[in-house]
């Protein structure tokens, strides 16, 4: 078969791709570009403030998967761009396995590359200069843990043969992270850089406290300089474990933003917006794909969770349009036309989650699914719905967490903790 008898069901419905991706906006596609975020205004407010407002600032946003959080970060860095603050679209990791001076590392690269990312000129400053050897070193060298850059006399130690001049250099971290600041606002025409750390979703419960830990290590090296501005992006168990278990670190940081779902009128803008930037023939009115009451029983299977809800119009659209190829379809498909590919969803998502809790946390699920779909439950209500202790309940709610089919709600003084099944459970159980 040649590419070109190859059937592109988007195109053949006057769309240029799929109006239902899930990739992140990025500010440089033509396709998936951050002219197409909406909603979040109250947010953008609070967080582009929080940065204008000061002269170094750590925010943290939060919330529960595929709400858009990471998204919502990729548009406050384009605004703040326009507002002259240095920014790549590339962002931060944490992982278990760093050392303070990794993560350190981490962050004069990133700072490097965001002020290149903006004024490339800049690179031939002497700050730049100095700073991009050391850049360029962590990033080729197959470093052996023996790298100190946090002291004032630390040296580096590779496991590999090295003949680069900068062995033996003293890098004191926070006077590297001073200079290239310096150098971006000594410009006059920059006000600071933009970092993004958006990993924190992929730790474990021990390796957010180890995160944690390592956040607490770089305070003072790291993080409190003027002209840096961080933003911690992550699901809202995890961002609360790294940014409140050290005094150090919550002292620092701004409260937590812990986003909600986009409202349905949001959605359905969101999807509008796709359409018309998506279509072919820019001249021409877009062909609706599907009716709204579809979004409608999408959003409440998937509580919000626009990644979920987007996932299955993109599979069950291609679906509809590939089973109906040779015959007349009627477009906008209806909620009965999609109501067989949400229970094929249901029983391919439900084949996956017993297989991946095993048969007596699956039917936990289906119990609390039984009992009441949308309920917040706590452990001591977990325990009589599964007859089980409350010690019990503490050990399989962690198991249930980890496979992603049950999240737990801000964390709040004045209440225990509560919990809620996730898209994933409710689709996986889904009865109509």
């Amino acid at each position: 078969m040649t590419s070109a008898a190859l059937f592109n069901v988007w195109k053949s419905c006057g769309f240029k791709s799929s109006p239902y991706f899930q990739d992140v906006l990025q500010e440089s596609s033509d396709t998936k570009s951050l002219r197409l975020f909406v909603g979040r205004e109250e947010e953008q407010r609070q967080l582009l403030t929080t940065i204008g407002s000061s002269d170094s600032s750590r925010q943290a946003v939060a919330g529960f998967p595929g709400v858009g959080k990471t998204t919502l970060v990729q548009y406050i860095k384009a605004e703040a761009k326009k507002a002259n603050y240095c920014v790549s679209d590339e962002f931060i990791s944490i992982t278990p396995e760093h050392s303070s001076d990794a993560l350190l590392g981490q962050l004069i690269a990133g700072i490097y590359d965001s002020i290149c990312a903006c004024e490339p000129e800049l690179k031939d400053r002497e700050e730049m200069k100095n700073a991009c050897h050391f850049v360029e070193f962590t990033r080729q060298r197959n470093i052996s843990g023996g790298m100190q850059i946090m002291g004032i006399g630390g040296e580096i130690s590779v496991s590999t043969e090295i003949h680069d001049p900068i062995v033996g250099l003293t890098l004191p971290a926070r006077h590297i992270i001073k200079n290239l600041l310096k150098c971006v606002l000594d410009e006059n025409k920059f006000e600071g850089v933009i970092l993004h750390l958006n990993n924190i979703e992929n730790l474990s419960e021990s390796d957010t406290l180890k995160a944690a830990d390592l956040l607490r290590s770089v305070r003072d090296t790291g993080l409190m300089v003027d002209g840096l501005h961080l933003i911690v992006v992550g699901p809202t168990s995890a961002v609360q474990d790294v940014i409140n278990r050290h005094r150090q670190i919550e002292s620092v940081f701004t409260p937590i933003m812990i986003l909600e779902q986009l409202t349905l009128s949001d959605v359905h803008k969101l999807l509008e917006n796709r359409y018309e930037a998506l279509k072919i023939d820019s001249g021409q009115p877009f062909h609706r794909l599907i009716k709204n009451s579809i979004v409608e029983e999408l959003y409440t299977i998937f509580c919000g969770d626009l990644r979920g809800i987007l996932k299955s119009l993109d599979h069950g659209i291609k679906t509809l349009l590939l089973r109906n190829r040779n015959d007349t379809i009627s477009l906008p498909f209806t909620l009965a036309d999609f109501r067989p590919i949400i229970r094929e969803l249901s029983q391919q998502e439900s084949e996956k989650l017993e297989r991946n809790l095993g048969d007596l946390n699956w039917e936990r699920i289906v119990n609390w699914a039984d009992k009441d779909l949308d309920s917040t439950q706590t452990q001591e209500s977990l325990s009589r719905i599964w007859a089980i202790s409350v010690g019990n309940v503490s050990i399989k709610i962690r198991e249930l967490i980890t496979a992603g089919a049950v999240e737990a709600l801000p964390k709040r003084v004045e209440r225990k903790i509560q919990y809620l099944l996730t898209g994933s459970a409710r689709l996986a159980t889904y009865k109509k």
